[in-house]
This record gives structure tokens, C-alpha cells and sequence, in this order.
């Protein structure tokens, strides 16, 4: 009798031990798939993050994918993701500049580009705002940033809201990054460092 419960109990232990095994292993998978499901970058996009000396922080949210670039006549992207879960699509334009690269001013170069994609609606806003010294060594390595709120031109991106980051520094690169959305989220913030400058 005592045998047969201690065989019970054995057995129910293994099935319980099994089962917490099994909850574990697909914990596990499901945690490996989320931080291995990485966003293929194309050989271009990727020449040029090394030109720039630039990292790209891709979104650790695992519904984003890459999107053809098509052609823009306003701007044109080097890489696009977008996910339709935050609603949420990032174009990232690199521009390579050599070291002494003179009469470049990357305040006016941002604003030319803003007033570029902006909408011209008597009512539409913009909104700008240059990024704290200590903010630019600590996030983005960069020697200039600000970033832009503002309504797109509707021939450049088919949504409501943009939001521009500008980045610059000194002898390796102007870098934009542009955030388009209809509803403004949370997630809009956390995706706000989205290339960096190696240090």
C-alpha cells in the first residue's frame, strides 16, 4: 500500500516536473524568436552605416519589417521599416560628408528639408526642437540634433503626422530619420534613437 502511493506520488512529481519543462521550453522559444527576429538590412543601407560611422538601434518589437524604398520626389529613403501594429513607419536617409567639409550648416539643411515635406495647408503646424548638449553625447554621439513635428505633404507619405529627427556630425555624416504615423502612441518616443554615432 505504502509502495503503491509512493509510486502515485513519484509519478505525479515526474508529470508535474515534465510539464513545468515543457512551459519553460516554449518560454524560452517564444523569448529566442522575439529577440531573433531581426530586420534584414540590404547590403546599401548597411555600406552606408559604415561610411557614416553610424549604428542603427533596430526596434527590439519584433513586428516591424523592412519595406521596398521606392522612389520619392520629395525624399528619397535608404531603408524603410513599418509596423502595422503600433502603426508606426521609419525612413532613415544617410548622407556621407568627408572630414573639412566646408560652408555646411546642418540647422539650414534641416529646415530647408522640413519646409520641403511639410504640408502647405494655411492650418498645418510645425514644431521644432534642438536636442541638449548633454542629451547628443550621452544618446545620439552626434555634434548637432534636433527633431521636427509637422503635417507631410501627402505625395511624400500617406499619413497625418511626421516626425523628422536630424542628426549631424562633424565630418561623417547629416542623417535623418522619419517617423510617419496617423495616431501619435507611446512607442512613437521609445523608437526616437534610431541611429547612433560610434564614439
Amino acid at each position: 500500500m505504502l509502495r503503491k502511493r509512493c509510486l502515485q506520488v513519484r509519478t505525479q512529481s515526474t508529470t508535474i516536473d515534465m510539464k513545468k519543462r515543457i512551459i519553460v521550453c516554449c518560454l524560452s522559444l517564444c523569448f529566442i524568436s522575439g529577440v531573433f527576429s531581426q530586420v534584414k538590412i540590404n547590403p546599401r543601407f548597411e555600406q552606408l552605416l559604415q561610411d557614416a560611422n553610424l549604428v542603427f538601434l533596430e526596434p527590439t518589437e519584433s513586428s516591424y519589417r523592412a519595406v521596398k524604398a521606392l522612389k520619392n520626389d520629395y525624399l528619397d529613403s535608404d531603408f524603410i521599416i513599418r509596423s502595422k501594429r503600433e502603426g508606426l513607419e521609419i525612413r532613415y536617409v544617410i548622407q556621407p560628408l568627408s572630414v573639412g567639409e566646408a560652408d555646411f550648416w546642418p540647422h539650414v539643411e534641416a529646415s530647408r528639408l522640413l519646409t520641403h515635406l511639410a504640408s502647405n495647408e494655411e492650418d498645418g503646424v510645425m514644431v521644432g526642437h534642438r536636442i541638449e548638449e548633454n542629451q547628443l553625447l550621452q544618446a545620439f554621439g552626434a555634434d548637432w540634433a534636433a527633431y521636427y513635428y509637422f503635417e507631410p505633404k501627402s505625395a511624400f507619405g500617406a499619413y497625418r503626422h511626421c516626425r523628422l529627427l536630424a542628426l549631424y556630425k562633424e565630418g561623417q555624416a547629416m542623417a535623418y530619420v522619419v517617423f510617419l504615423f496617423n495616431e501619435p502612441s507611446r512607442e512613437l518616443e521609445q523608437r526616437l534613437l534610431a541611429l547612433q554615432f560610434e564614439q
